[in-house]
């Protein structure tokens, strides 16, 4: 049976986009016009600064505010999930504590990607993630952009932490 804490991850979860001007900066406004016309459309949900969002091109301020923009958006209606991965743990770490200060409902990260890690590492990094932060955690598994994959002996060993959400 799922916990209560974990059923307000149901439904429809927008994997939103980051709307971006012609400058590569960030366009909140059109995020936040983004975010209300979904809401009004029945989205449950939404999941900033993964792939769909462009997270691993956006410097650690832009992501922040980002997740800002949708999180006053959205007024608390339905749950925001931030994408906190990188390839440096404390980087990792930095941005889950920041997730969770800015109102987000839970964070997803991808393992650390660029160099081969071990399977010890890779659980050592969602770990020390697990450690920062009270709210929930997801496992976003991607090898075919980070590289490398999250495998089933990994993701068991994480799954039995009252945390992750899966």
């Amino acid at each position: 049976m799922v916990s209560d804490k974990w059923q307000r991850f149901r439904g429809i979860i927008s994997a939103v986009v980051t709307p971006m001007h012609a400058d590569e900066s960030v366009n909140y406004a059109a995020l936040d016009a983004l975010a209300r016309a979904q809401l009004a459309r029945g989205v449950e949900g939404f999941y900033c600064c993964g792939s769909s969002g462009e997270g691993p091109l956006l410097r650690f301020d832009e992501r922040r505010q980002v997740l800002a923009t949708l999180v006053q958006s959205v007024g608390g209606q339905v749950p925001v999930i931030a994408h906190v991965g990188t390839p440096r743990t404390r980087d990792a770490v930095e941005l889950a504590k920041h997730a969770e200060q800015d109102g987000a409902s839970a964070v997803s990260l991808v393992p650390p990607y660029y160099y081969k890690y071990s399977r010890e590492e890779i659980i050592a990094y969602y770990r020390r993630v697990l450690d920062a932060i009270s709210i929930p955690v997801i496992l976003y598994n991607i090898p075919q952009f980070t590289g490398v994959e999250l495998d089933a002996q990994s993701a068991d060993a994480l799954l039995g932490e009252e945390q992750v959400l899966g």
